[in-house]
């Protein structure tokens, strides 16, 4: 009976660890720098990602909306303050995620 179990839950935890990895990839990076790209996520219980970028007065700059994620344009160290203020839940570096998705 224990030999299923560990048949079970060490898969299960081998296509946890690689399904996160990309998560874990851009959540471990360096913030986003003034003059950058940045990748603002936000709750999915807020109304509208295009709310808070609006109120933190921040450029969007993404053509197609996400429904957690939007790409916005900082111009300075205020603007990732800003956002957390207004809801964001993380501010990340943009430039790595346009990388990864080859843009």
């Amino acid at each position: 009976m224990k030999t299923k179990s560990l048949n079970i839950l060490f898969p299960s935890i081998a296509t946890l660890i690689v399904a996160a990895s990309p998560i874990a990839a851009l959540v471990m990076q360096p913030g986003p720098k003034p003059g950058g790209v940045a990748l603002v996520i936000a709750p999915p219980w807020s109304r509208d990602i295009s709310e808070i970028i609006e109120r933190a007065q921040i450029t969007e700059i993404s053509p197609v909306h996400a429904p957690m994620g939007v790409l916005v344009e900082i111009e300075n160290s205020q603007d990732i303050r800003n956002l957390r203020a207004h809801g964001a839940w993380l501010v990340l570096n943009g430039a790595r995620v346009l990388e990864l998705c080859a843009v």
